[in-house]
Formats: C-alpha cells, sequence, structure tokens
C-alpha cells in the first residue's frame, strides 16, 4: 500500500505544525507502509506531489481550517489535481486530518465536506475526516508541558552530577525534587488534555491502515470545560502580543 501525505500549512516546518503534528500521530499504526510526504503551499511542489498521487493507495490531506474554509492554496491544489485526474484516473482513497484553533471541533467540519465533495466530483472515494478543535492549545502544551520541564530537569541533574564531582555550586536538592514534582504535573496534565486526540487518531490511523470507509470524526481538548479553554486561549494571545511588544492599550481598543 503506497500512502502521500500532503501538508498544506503555509508554515514553516510543516511537521511540526498543529495538523502537522496531529497528523503525524496517524503515522503509528502505518508503521511498516510505504509513506511519502509532500508540502502543497507553493505552485512549485504541486507537479511533484500529483506525480506521486498518481499511483497512490491512500492519500492523506493535512490542512489548517481558515475561516471556516480551506487554505486558498489547497482549493488551488485541488483545481489543478482534478485536471491532472481527467487526462490519467487516480485510484486513491482520500482521507483528511484537518485541525483548528477553536474549541469547538465541528468549525473543521466545513472544510471536510468540501474535500469530500472534490472526491465525488472527480469520482474518488471519500473514507473519511477528523476534525479537532483547541489545535492551538494542543500544539502549545507539548512545549510549556512536555519539552520544557523535561529540559528543566535534565539541566538540573547536570548541575547536580557537576557539584557531587566537586565543583563548587550551591545547588539545592530539593529545588530538583520540586523541578521533578512539576515534571510529572506537567506531563500529567499534557497527557490529560491530548488523551482524545491520541485516542482518536491513533484509531484513525488503524482505520487508514484497513482502508475503511468512516463518517467524519471530531476530536477536541479533553478534561478542559469550553469556559477554561477560553480563559487559557485569551492568556496566551496577551502573552504572546505582549511579546510582540503590543501595548495594552492598543490590545483593548475598538
Amino acid at each position: 500500500m503506497k500512502i502521500v501525505k500532503l501538508f498544506a500549512s503555509p508554515k514553516k516546518h510543516k511537521k511540526l505544525t498543529n495538523s502537522g503534528y496531529v497528523t503525524n500521530l496517524t503515522s503509528i499504526p502505518l508503521l511498516g507502509k510505504k509513506t511519502k510526504s509532500f508540502s502543497i503551499v507553493f505552485k512549485s511542489e504541486f507537479l511533484l506531489a500529483l506525480e506521486e498521487c498518481k499511483n497512490a493507495d491512500v492519500i492523506i490531506f493535512s490542512t489548517p481550517v481558515y475561516v471556516d474554509s480551506l487554505p486558498s492554496h489547497l482549493i488551488e491544489f485541488l483545481e489543478l489535481a482534478s485536471k491532472e485526474i481527467a487526462d490519467k484516473k487516480w485510484h486513491a482513497k482520500i482521507y483528511v486530518v484537518s485541525t483548528c484553533g477553536f474549541f469547538e471541533n465541528k468549525q473543521c467540519n466545513l472544510a471536510l465536506e468540501q474535500i469530500k465533495l472534490w472526491s465525488e466530483c472527480n469520482n474518488l472515494k471519500y473514507c473519511g475526516g477528523l476534525g479537532v478543535g483547541g489545535s492551538e492549545m494542543l500544539g502549545i502544551i507539548r512545549f510549556t508541558n512536555l519539552l520544557l520541564p523535561i529540559l528543566i530537569v535534565l539541566i538540573q541533574l547536570i548541575v547536580k552530577i557537576i557539584q557531587i564531582y566537586g565543583f563548587s555550586m550551591a545547588v539545592s536538592s530539593v529545588f530538583i525534587v520540586t523541578n521533578f514534582i512539576n515534571l510529572f504535573v506537567s506531563v500529567g496534565l499534557f497527557l490529560l488534555f491530548s488523551m482524545g486526540l491520541f485516542i482518536k487518531y491513533i484509531n484513525f490511523g488503524f482505520i487508514i491502515r484497513k482502508q475503511k470507509i468512516v463518517k467524519n470524526r471530531f476530536t477536541t481538548v479533553w478534561f478542559c470545560g469550553k469556559y477554561l479553554f477560553i480563559f487559557f486561549a485569551s492568556l496566551f494571545w496577551i502573552i504572546r502580543a505582549l511579546f510582540h511588544t503590543v501595548l495594552i492599550s492598543k490590545m483593548f481598543k475598538k
């Protein structure tokens, strides 16, 4: 089975973006399968991706939602693909992974339905999509609740080892223990919030592996109520704005 992944996020480092991150979780059940990944943001990238799609058994679109719809460059790619399909018939089954920053995962539904309609118009079998809400938060906590605490603990361990071997560095063992506790709490929250993502995406990966046809599925941040999510999101954007030297008066100006 040949699988082609098409990443439509316009951000750099496609596999580290929110849509790329959650799409790659589906790769766990696809281990051992021939998989190729392509960015489809610029026109110069279209032809290479289209060439690989011709002989693909499965095509997975990975796309963020912009203004409740598909990004314009993805629409342009789909239009070009329709012309290619008219000349050379494709036989691939279509799956979609769509992400949005909103808590409400159904915000992804229109984007999924657009690709479903495109598939039907080109006589391709649309086999299902997965929409993820709260992707910005799910993407950020990878670093704040997982990578950063692990890095802090590692640094403290290195400093403690240096201290043990006779270098004069006053490092409190209590401080190191506290960081370990913070690590477990942070990783615990990360797993708690991301649990729905892991379960749904690994399950979706097995669906792709077996080439099943399913209805569109949706998930969002687990164990975090909507209003709590709004609070965290507002706090995040305020801090981010401050780091970009946006004054408080400008942030709340009508």
